[in-house]
This record gives structure tokens, sequence and C-alpha cells, in this order.
């Protein structure tokens, strides 16, 4: 092999190795993009979940005034 044929093939071998450089980097971004956005998810739910224990603590607050009310009409009929 000539010179000139060992310069071209290291180029060539240069230009993929820097192809193959450049998709990592894409990949990289790209399951960096997806972390942030299951981050955002996970995020998001937590919040749901946090307002559905608010929502459920209020149910059992109007559920233990509904009881009472219920107990003191109770009382009220039996005239106690």
């Amino acid at each position: 092999m000539d010179f000139y044929s060992i310069f071209t093939q290291l180029s060539v071998v240069r230009y993929q190795l820097s192809a193959i450089s450049y998709q990592s980097s894409g990949i990289s971004y790209q399951l960096s993009a997806i972390s942030r956005q299951v981050s955002l998810i996970t995020y998001q739910l937590s919040v749901i979940t946090y307002q559905l224990s608010l929502i459920s603590y209020h149910l059992s607050v109007i559920s233990y005034q509904l009881s009472a009310i219920s107990y003191q009409s109770l009382a009220v009929g039996h005239g106690t």
C-alpha cells in the first residue's frame, strides 16, 4: 500500500469515528431529555397523589360531620 492509500483510509476511519461520536452525542442528548420528562411526570404524579390524599381527607371530614348531624338528629328525635 502506498502512502496516499493509507492516508485515505485513515481519513475515512477518522470521518467514521467522528460520525459515531456525533451520533453518540445525539443519543446522549435524547436520553437526557427523556430523563427530564420522566422526572417531570414523576413530580406531576406526586402532586396528583397529594391532591387525592387531600380530597380523601376532606371526604372523611365531611363523612364525620354527616355522622355527627345524623347522631344529633336521632338524639333530638328521641328527646335526649
